[in-house]
């Protein structure tokens, strides 16, 4: 759900687009989905055929915007005075996470068009100058005259949000926000997506406490975790054991974990026999979960990582993962995961050290939770970050909730109401499986 509104006394310009039909203004906020969000609303208002024209990446001309339905304003304490009562609503990311994008996509790996930060603060910045200097720097440049790219999130806001959404859930938040206003759905195109890049030699401790001094006010207004910097070993010296269903991602996780740690996958006979302590096992099926307690006897302090999964998602999973299956196949498939994800619930919690999502979208936030949990030290968890990168599928980068729209949307009215009937079967096995909506929300 969005946060309650922030205030502050400061003016800051960014585009502001008030929504006419829903009394509403959209705050941008750059490096979080901006132009997603633009072209969503654009197509909402039917001031441009955005959606279906991939070229058209690039909807900020304010033209495009000041139309009777809608209109633009240079900052949100000007949208306010022309527009009272107005709800107010922008986006936010994790601060680390946005400033590593803006630098990679600005700084490091710059293409000729987007030199612009560079040339407009040519006195402080370079192009390819190392992360660690590129953060020292950012104080130096005065507040107002930084880049929209680099400038703390919660200058955008200054005059006070009535809802404030997440990047790291921007599905589930751009639903809750088109319920709220009343505005139609629109689905939130993948564009402008970060380049991916190698990040074993960007994050130091120098960098992490200058983005922790830095953007510290987002960090707490926004209620992000500042990240601490790991201190322990590059590896864990114990078994990680990760215990999940099916169709969870998780055997992602293993693969970079085991990548980014040095670590060998292990098999049953090695479980058992107890050869060495470093190495990374996963169970996700039922009978395999229940040989946990074996291993947690040889090695009592096993670092034991769950990953969950909503079932809605897990049907959808299936199915994608097995086109071919009846539904009555599917629907034992799908029981035998859910029987996973209760026994994986009903582990003593103190085994546990931390619960992963099975939405790897947000890899920063996954990998320090994983690096806090296993003892890992700065090299590996910037490893491992850089690891999960490039294990999540680009169908899943925009988030689960999204890929989850894009598979219904594909599927034909038949597939659609088979997938119905299994989630009946699906809550007659278990009840209260499915939101209160009923089984029907799935499809």
């Amino acid at each position: 759900m969005g946060r309650p509104g922030v205030t502050g006394p400061a003016r800051f310009s960014t585009l502001c687009v008030a929504l006419h039909p829903w009394r509403a203004v959209y705050v941008t906020n750059y490096k979080v989905a901006s132009t997603s969000i633009l072209n969503a609303l654009a197509g909402v208002l039917g001031v441009r055929d955005t959606m279906n024209d991939p070229n058209d990446a690039h909807v900020r001309d304010r033209e495009v915007f000041d139309t009777p339905r809608s209109s633009t304003h240079d900052s949100l304490a000007e949208a306010r005075l022309a527009h009272p009562g107005y709800r107010a609503f922008t986006f936010v990311r994790h601060p680390l996470a946005r400033v590593l994008s803006a630098y990679s996509n600005k700084i490091s790996d710059a293409r000729p068009n987007e030199r612009n930060v560079v040339e407009r603060h040519a006195n402080y910045l370079s192009k390819g100058m190392p992360f660690e200097a590129f953060v020292a720097a950012l104080p130096r440049i005065p507040l107002k005259e930084l880049d929209k790219h680099i400038r703390p999130q919660w200058t955008f806001c200054d005059d006070g949000v009535d809802f404030v959404g997440r990047l790291e859930r921007l599905e589930d938040d751009w639903q809750e926000l088109c319920k709220t206003l009343g505005m139609p759905h629109a689905p939130l195109p993948a564009q402008n997506r970060s380049r991916r890049s190698e990040r074993e030699n960007v994050l130091t401790e120098a960098s992490l406490a200058g983005v922790r001094d830095f953007y510290r006010e987002d960090f707490d207004r926004f209620g992000y975790t500042c990240p601490s910097v790991p201190r322990a070993s590059d590896a864990p010296s114990l078994p990680v054991v990760i215990v999940a269903p099916p169709f969870s991602g998780a055997q992602r996780v293993a693969e970079a974990i085991a990548t980014a740690c040095d670590l060998r996958t292990s098999d049953a006979d090695e479980r058992t026999s107890g050869r060495g302590v470093r190495w990374v096992t996963l169970l996700q099926r039922p009978s395999t979960i229940a040989s946990l307690a074996d291993v947690l006897e040889r090695f009592p302090s096993a670092a034991v990582i769950t990953v969950s999964i909503d079932p809605e998602l897990l049907l959808l999973r299936a199915k994608h993962r097995r086109p071919g299956v009846g539904p009555d196949r599917l629907r034992d498939i799908v029981r035998r995961s859910v029987r996973a994800i209760r026994d994986s619930e009903a582990l003593p919690r103190e085994h546990v050290r931390v619960t992963l999502p099975s939405d790897l979208s947000d890899p920063l936030t996954t990998s320090h939770r994983l690096a806090d949990s296993l003892g890992l030290g700065l090299d590996a968890w910037s490893r491992l970050c850089t690891e999960l990168q490039s294990v999540v599928p680009p169908a899943l980068a925009s988030g689960a909730r999204v890929w989850a729209s894009t598979r219904r949307g594909s599927m034909s009215p038949d597939e659609l109401y088979a997938l119905d009937a299994v989630a009946e079967g699906l809550t007659r096995d278990f009840p209260g499986l499915f939101p209160a909506g009923g089984p029907a929300q799935v499809v």
